[in-house]
């Protein structure tokens, strides 16, 4: 990452960014749905 920010080259940092994205709602949706199927099995 840090040689693509010196280079200049947009794609690789790009694609970095759009990696550190994905993981990170990957995450989101792994706890949100972790909530939601700990509150339905809970509530019924």
């Amino acid at each position: 990452m840090q040689q693509a920010f010196q280079e200049k080259e947009f794609s690789l940092m790009l694609a970095g960014i759009l990696v550190a994205m994905s993981a990170a709602a990957m995450l989101v949706v792994y706890f949100l749905m972790g909530n939601c199927l700990s509150y339905l099995t809970h509530s019924a």
